[in-house]
């Protein structure tokens, strides 16, 4: 008999000052039975001592991950954790601290994330106070924009602006704003699949 699945990673917190990923071949998706977490390529990943379980941790969960993405210049699982995406009438789960519901083809999961390993969340609210919050406005957001929850680097942890914070969130060309009252950065992209 296999052991049980694990809990998920709290990826993509990186202290660096560049990216960590800058496309989604830069990360890895792991589903083992003790994690389900993305990963920057390169980095190592702890070894899983559990070899057979009854469900990887991704599945256990409610998790519908199938890979890794570079999302916000640093890798997630290909969840989103938007509320606005929502459109079927069941309750929203409770979920621990730190944690989102996920939501796939309208409607939760039933399913919790670390709000760092989605691709998208709600609003920066979902962030936590050590996380940063990054708004991202593209022709493909139609001008809404889509907002992202992600860890400073150690250096800019208490600088949230675009000089520090907006280096490893907005990736060229996008134009990094900090004076929006809604996130910490806002970039804007002009091109469709820059």
């Amino acid at each position: 008999m296999g052991g049980t699945a694990g809990s998920l990673n709290t990826g993509g917190t990186g202290a660096v000052s560049e990216p960590e990923c800058t496309s989604d071949e830069d990360c890895l998706f792991v589903n083992s039975c003790c994690e389900c977490a993305a990963h920057a390529v390169g980095v190592p990943v702890e070894r899983c001592e559990i070899e057979t379980c009854a469900a990887s941790a991704c599945e256990a969960r409610n998790i519908p991950a199938a890979r890794a993405l570079c999302a916000g210049g640093r890798c997630a699982l290909n969840v989103s954790c938007d509320a606005t995406l929502v459109v079927c009438g069941a309750a929203t789960p409770a979920c621990p601290a730190g944690e989102v519901p996920a939501v796939l083809d309208g409607c939760w999961t039933g399913g919790c994330v670390p709000v760092t390993e989605c691709t998208t969340v709600t609003n920066c609210t979902q962030c936590g106070a050590d996380q940063g919050c990054v708004r991202y406005i593209s022709p493909a957001t139609f001008g809404r924009g889509v907002y992202v929850c992600t860890t400073p680097a150690s250096g800019c942890q208490s600088d949230r602006t675009c000089a520090c914070f907006g280096l490893s969130v907005c990736s060229s060309p996008a134009v990094c704003d900090d004076s929006s009252p809604d996130a910490d950065v806002t970039c804007t992209y002009t091109c469709y699949n820059c």
